[in-house]
């Protein structure tokens, strides 16, 4: 019975590591989105100041 119950702790410990790493993935994910809208933003925020200089 003690195998069992310890069995049980073992994996529950796994499932919240992997729900942590789950939850830090995701928020990387975002930070990255978000890093790439901004980014898109500034590309064109810049390719229309360039276009003012083309005769």
């Amino acid at each position: 019975m003690n195998d069992i119950a310890s069995i049980s702790q073992q994996h529950a410990a796994s499932t919240q590591e992997v729900s942590a790493g789950t939850e830090e993935q995701t928020a990387s994910i975002e930070e990255l989105s978000s890093a790439a809208n901004h980014l898109a933003e500034i590309a064109k925020d810049m390719e229309e100041s360039v276009k003012k200089f083309i005769i």
